[in-house]
């Protein structure tokens, strides 16, 4: 169809544009069509896979078969040092415990913790709305296309802000989980999470295993614990996760800030 052609050559000149574009205006249109459902939890279904789906549509046309193959290549890149694994695991957990003792030593009373028959159940939940049908997207297609124009400090905060602002229709559409979240929280603590996930993997050669941990991970904590239904605790978490992105600039600012990308991670 010749009228496809003029698109696809917008799209290879500006795949990053396209990636935002594409994905922002299928969320706002599933947004438009869900205003009123009974059945949030399909909204929610959809928005957490959509950047995966954008991402793979974008690199098909962009980079073809190898393309894709390349982007698969990071969702399966294992072998790293699994002091990777550690850290992407137990750093959110942390975070969440530290914003929890000093919410208790303040003197506030803690949120309900979920119930231990609940516990593989948010696992497992926690693995398919976000990170699951997420990182494909997020830092396995934009982030390497903003790393090849920018260094990673600006790459990681403008991802951060953009996967942040996405989150803006679970605020909106009723009865999802961010209803009630402090929005400029929710976004101050994804940009310094992000910062953290674009650490972890430059430093594993563009895997996504361990962005998908920590994602998972901090889901889940957050789920388990009940933070997220108590705006203070939200303040605190953000605040602490932006100590860890300044740790990580001043401790390790020689490779936070390379001038050109790396051939692997590209």
């Amino acid at each position: 169809m010749s009228w496809l052609k003029p698109i696809k050559h917008w799209i290879k000149r500006w795949p990053l544009a396209a990636y935002v574009l594409l994905l922002f205006g299928v969320e706002w249109l599933l947004v438009w069509a869900f205003q009123s459902t009974t059945t949030p939890s399909v909204a929610l279904f959809i928005g957490a896979w959509l950047p995966n789906i954008a991402g793979v549509l974008i690199t098909a046309v962009v980079g073809g078969r190898d393309g894709l193959r390349r982007l698969f290549s990071r969702v399966v890149r294992w072998q790293v040092e699994f002091k990777w694994y550690v850290i992407a695991w137990w750093v959110p957990v942390i975070i969440v415990m530290l914003a929890l003792s000093i919410y208790a030593v303040s003197g506030h009373a803690l949120p309900a913790i979920a119930p231990e028959a609940l516990v593989i159940p948010l696992l497992l939940v926690n693995v398919v709305l976000g990170p699951l049908g997420e990182e494909l997207g997020w830092r396995g297609t934009a982030l390497p296309l903003m790393q090849e124009r920018w260094n990673v400090i600006t790459a990681s905060l403008v991802l951060g802000v953009i996967w942040g602002l996405y989150h803006v229709p679970t605020f909106i559409l009723p009865g999802l989980p961010q209803n009630n979240v402090p929005v400029l929280a929710f976004m101050l603590g994804a940009m310094a999470l992000n910062i953290f996930m674009v650490w972890m993997f430059n430093h594993t050669h563009g895997s996504l295993i361990m962005p998908f941990l920590a994602h998972w991970s901090f889901n889940f904590v957050g789920s388990a614990t009940g933070v997220y239904g108590v705006p203070a605790l939200l303040w605190l978490i953000a605040g602490l996760w932006w100590v860890v992105a300044a740790a990580i600039f001043v401790l390790d600012w020689a490779r936070v800030v390379p001038r050109r990308l790396q051939p692997h991670l590209r």
